[in-house]
């Protein structure tokens, strides 16, 4: 065998070991390839050296990476630019995990500068995927996404779709780092679909974990469970070791949260086991954190204390400032709490605080705050321990994550428990909002702990005490919840309300603006109950005169005006047992308003001209899309009337308000698209989804729906749906609608005034003055910052 024909074999070799992940023989073949490098031309060599240094990345040899590609560094040498620009996107990699993010940036950056003007797309991709995670390390979040987003639209001119999938999971781990769950799990869809159009097993596998983690996050607990049973499967029909220890501490936290600790400890001692066999370092860490978590839950702060203790040590060596570190720091606290040093426990909630402020970690950021207010509490300071809890109360709800959103809210039941009457509605509103997301979640253990405090709360929830919007996940298994499409958390929260209330034998007041899907809530309503076998009537109001819309749904006699030349039985009494819809209902009259307040009290009605009364059984549901209360405050709807409607009241949020929802919705539209121009699937570019989520949609849902059937039916060509597709004002993200600049000033105005009087009338607590003004704290919270009142 020549020389020529053993470098080959070695080169081969080394290529079937690197594309089985087998680094560490790939490694020792291209070694001794590399031995006879003299005899490759300057083009083969650079490949060869290209390859290992990939392979020593993939097993963290970031010197040994360093050291094989410096050759290629060399400016005057006969290697092609391109070779170079390969060399340093690489060094880049290296340098961000040695810590070197500097570094890491400008040798991303030149690379980045050096392909951008050539036709080596894929190249490109990568260089600018590897600067946008330099640029996330380095706090420039905005810059890492929108330099992800290049990279992506240059691995879609590529012609490597591994470079596509790629693009999208560091998208998709970027936003959930940003705790953007729903566009996290958006991003590794669209990666994992693509991923089994190719056959790839291995990232298919790893697509599935990060849709796992995400939807473990965002109290999505049934797809998580179904993403992690595939994952664990593949991981295991590969061999993949790594993805086999990272699925047990997933799994094992999803048993810990379920209160199954027994079943989490064996997980977790599985992955603790594997990853210290196979020196898999942070997964160690992520082990004994979790073992920790178990050994804290049970009581044991002592074995809870080690574990962390360790942990932490482990994770300080890997990234001294990462995010081991901070998560690792408040949970320590924690114990050093329950072990009676404060001091300690404060001075590690302040170094978590800070790390996890410094990563624009929300999530973790929550739990610090949660555990420092503990902190203030215990020292005596009730007050800013309170305000400390609203801080995390806000980021949880912010960015949606129910399982810590209901820890929050426990804790400050917690706080507030004095003893004395007057904090008892407080008290018993958070552990009921705390106990209706634990029940949805499956989270048994705490949902145990939160009914035994309820049961020891002696005051009963008032009638008319108002019902608190709390998150649900229970419909997050699929966001098509029956006939809506929602995975907004709040709108969750909100039809599963619509399903309680269908047994209920009751009349319930829908508000919601033009197109959210009102008259959608109240058929869930309808047919969710002993109703749904019998008619469903909508009218509305504001298509009659008063005098037609009473004949209408009271019925008449005949003669009793003119043209009633034979007696009409009213929908009221026609739709017998069913569901009546009176949707406009503040356009109706005061008049009328009296009539029906009278109606619904006595379940009787007495049809035009006539004088006998006769009994109803048909369910009254009213909507409008305007705020009742305010029209009740100013004399234009019968306060009676109202206050009889809101005992059960349903607001259904705007689509604005709901950034999961419009995803959910376009994915949603988008495929029922398929099909009917022409063209069988559509796709979307990121661009388009910026410009929806910047939209305003005065139409809402149904404005969504009219946009995306136009857009396809422009794409029908291509299949793929881009901004020039879109309406003109929806170009340009920000551009938000078609208000003239002088009545939004007059509209930012008056939601200021509102703003401060609700916050005067509830004495400064905002949870009390998004009650008033019936939005959710987060929709109080969004208004502030976007008036400039934070």
């Amino acid at each position: 065998m020549t020389r020529i024909e053993e470098l080959s074999r070695f080169i081969l070799a080394g290529d079937t070991h690197r594309a089985a992940e087998a680094y560490s023989s790939a490694i020792a073949a291209y070694q001794e390839a590399l031995k006879d490098e003299p005899l490759l031309d300057p083009e083969a060599r650079a490949e060869l050296r290209v390859k290992t240094a990939d392979c020593y990345l993939a097993v963290s040899r970031y010197e040994e990476a360093k050291v094989i590609l410096e050759p290629l560094l060399e400016r005057g040498s006969r290697i092609e630019e391109v070779w170079r620009a390969r060399a340093l996107a690489r060094v880049g990699w290296a340098d961000l995990f040695r810590g070197d993010v500097n570094a890491s940036l400008e040798a991303c950056g030149d690379a980045a500068s050096i392909l951008s003007p050539t036709p080596h797309h894929d190249d490109l991709a990568e260089a600018m995927r590897w600067y946008g995670y330099a640029l996330r390390y380095a706090g420039r979040f905005e810059q890492a996404f929108d330099c992800y987003r290049d990279a992506l639209a240059a691995a879609r001119r590529g012609k490597d779709p591994s470079q596509v999938t790629a693009c999208l999971t560091s998208l998709g781990n970027f936003c959930r780092h940003q705790s953007r769950y729903g566009e996290a799990i958006t991003f590794h869809e669209e990666a994992l679909e693509l991923n089994r159009e190719r056959g790839s097993l291995n990232q298919v596998g790893k697509n599935l974990m990060n849709i796992a983690l995400s939807s473990f996050y965002a109290g999505q607990w049934a797809k998580c469970e179904e993403c992690l049973e595939e994952a664990t499967r593949t991981f295991r029909q590969l061999g993949d070791q790594r993805g086999i220890i990272l699925a047990s501490v997933l799994s094992s936290r999803l048993h810990r949260r379920r209160g199954e600790p027994s079943r989490a400890a064996a997980d977790a001692e599985l992955a603790l086991s594997l990853a210290r066999e196979s020196s898999f370092e942070r997964a160690v860490v992520l082990a004994l954190e979790e073992l920790g978590d178990i050994a804290y839950e049970s009581g044991r702060t002592e074995e809870a204390r080690r574990h962390y203790e360790d942990a932490l040590e482990s994770g300080t060596r890997i990234a001294p400032e990462g995010d081991l570190v901070y998560e690792l720091s408040w949970r320590l606290a924690r114990v050093r709490l329950a072990e009676g040093r404060p001091g300690d426990a404060e001075e590690l909630a302040e170094r978590s605080i800070t790390l996890s402020q410094e990563c624009s970690d929300r999530r973790e950021l929550g739990h610090a705050f949660t555990v420092r207010a503990r902190i203030h509490f215990e020292s005596g300071d009730r007050a800013r321990a309170i305000s400390e809890l609203e801080r995390a109360l806000e980021l949880f709800e912010e960015i949606r994550t129910p399982f810590e959103l209901a820890d929050a809210h426990e804790t400050l039941a917690d706080l507030l428990d004095d003893t004395s009457a007057e904090a008892a509605p407080a008290i018993l509103e958070n552990l009921l909002t705390a106990r209706r997301i634990l029940g949805r979640l499956g989270a048994n253990h705490a949902l145990e702990r939160v009914e035994s405090k309820i049961r020891r709360i002696e005051s009963p929830v008032s009638p008319e005490s108002p019902r608190k919007k709390s998150v649900v996940s229970e419909g997050d298994r699929d966001p098509v919840a029956g006939p809506f499409v929602a995975a907004d958390t709040d709108m969750q929260e909100l039809i599963e309300l619509a399903r309680e209330l269908a047994a209920i034998d009751a009349t319930v007041l829908i508000e919601g603006e033009t197109g959210t899907g009102k008259e959608i809530l109240c058929r869930l309503i309808h047919e969710g109950g002993p109703r749904r076998k019998r008619p469903f009537v909508a009218i509305n109001c504001a298509a009659f005169t008063p005098h037609l819309l009473e004949s209408e749904l009271f019925g008449h006699r005949k003669g009793a005006f003119t043209g009633a030349d034979t007696p009409h039985r009213g929908l009221l009494e026609s739709a017998r047992d069913g569901t009546v819809l009176l949707d406009e209902i503040d356009k109706a009259s005061v008049d009328f308003q009296t009539k029906l307040l009278r109606v619904i009290e006595e379940r009787r009605i007495r049809p035009v001209g006539s004088t006998e009364m006769r009994p109803i059984h048909a369910r009254v549901v009213c909507a409008t899309n305007r705020d009742l209360r305010e029209l009740a405050g100013q004399g234009i709807f019968l306060p009676d009337l109202y206050y009889r409607l809101a005992n059960f009241h349903l607001r259904i949020p705007p689509l604005r308000e709901r950034p999961d929802d419009i995803h959910a919705l376009c994915r949603h539209f988008v495929k029922e698209c398929g099909g009917r121009f022409g063209c069988d699937t559509y796709d979307v570019t990121p661009e388009v989804l910026a410009s929806l989520l910047s939209y305003p949609w005065p139409g809402n849902v149904r404005e969504l729906r009219n946009v995306l059937e136009s857009a396809a039916f422009f794409a029908r060509r291509t299949g793929l749906i881009d901004r020039d597709h879109l309406p003109t004002e929806m170009r340009s993200p920000g551009d938000g609608g078609t208000f003239s600049p002088f009545l939004e000033h007059r509209i930012a105005d008056f939601e200021r005034r509102e703003i401060r009087a609700a916050l005067k009338k509830a004495n400064g607590v905002k949870a009390e003055a998004a009650r008033i003004l019936g939005v959710s704290r987060k929709g109080l919270n969004d208004r502030l910052r976007r008036l400039g009142m934070l």
